[in-house]
C-alpha cells in the first residue's frame, strides 16, 4: 500500500490581483479579432478567470480584480502567481501565452503592505507571445 503524503497548509494572507490588460498578443486571425481572456492562479490556491474581451485582439483590456488566499505549505511561504492567456474560439480555447511571478514574502505582514505594478512577459514554446500588466496589493 502506498502511503499518502499530506502537506500542512497554513493561511498567510490574501493577495488582491488586478489583471488590467495585455499587449502584443499573438493573433492568428486574418479578418477578425480574437476574444482573449486571462486565468490567474496562486500556489495552492484557486484559479480565477477574467471575462473574454470581445474583439480584444492583440491588446485586450480586462481590468478585473480577484482576491486569492495565500497558503504557506510545509513552512515554505514562497508563492508563484501563474498568468495564462487564452483565446475563446468556437469549440476550442488555444493558449496564447503564459507567464509567472514569484513572490517572496519574508513574513506574513508583507502581504498587507506591498504593492506591485508590472508587465509580465508571456511565452509559448519558448517564444515571446506578449505581456500582461497586473497590479498586486
Amino acid at each position: 500500500m502506498v502511503g499518502s503524503t499530506s502537506k500542512e497548509k497554513r493561511e498567510i494572507g490574501r493577495l488582491v490581483v488586478v489583471v488590467l490588460k495585455a499587449k502584443s498578443l499573438h493573433d492568428n486571425h486574418t479578418f477578425s479579432k480574437q476574444d482573449p481572456y486571462a486565468v490567474v492562479e496562486l500556489t495552492n490556491s484557486t484559479k480565477e478567470k477574467t471575462k473574454e474581451d470581445r474583439n480584444g485582439g492583440q491588446h485586450p483590456v480586462w481590468d478585473e480584480q480577484f482576491v486569492l488566499t495565500a497558503y504557506e505549505v510545509d513552512g515554505e511561504p514562497e508563492q508563484k502567481l501563474s498568468i495564462k492567456v487564452f483565446a475563446k474560439e468556437p469549440g476550442t480555447h488555444p493558449l496564447l501565452g503564459e507567464g509567472e511571478v514569484v513572490i517572496h514574502p519574508q513574513k506574513s505582514s508583507e502581504w498587507e503592505r506591498n504593492e506591485f505594478d508590472d508587465w509580465v512577459p508571456l511565452a509559448l514554446d519558448g517564444k515571446y507571445r506578449g505581456e500582461v500588466v497586473r497590479h498586486l496589493f
